[in-house]
């Protein structure tokens, strides 16, 4: 190899090397935009998570509140139904004397 092969090779190499600068420079910001959106999958799994279980207690809530109105009217049907059953006894003991 004469000083001319040498001296293009070297500038070939150096040429390729710029070249590769720039990619490992452009890979580097790439890695570093995948980390960063990485983290933010993981947090946003956290947040729904923890979005899930909130939604959880007030589905169960919803259930207890809807529940509510049906136990009043069971509550005051049976109420009713007493007062009504003390009153028929009551005035059938009445005409019996008691």
């Amino acid at each position: 190899m004469d000083e001319i092969e040498i001296i293009q090779r070297l500038t070939d190499v150096d040429n390729r090397s710029k070249s590769n600068t720039h990619r490992l420079d452009r890979l580097e910001a790439l890695t570093d935009s995948i980390h960063s959106l990485t983290q933010s999958v993981a947090l946003m799994a956290q947040k729904q998570d923890a979005t899930a279980e909130k939604l959880d207690e007030l589905t169960a809530d919803v259930k207890d509140l809807k529940a509510a109105p049906g136990e009043h009217w069971k509550t005051i049907t049976k109420a009713a139904l007493t007062a009504i059953v003390a009153a028929v006894i009551g005035y059938a003991l009445a005409h019996v004397g008691l």
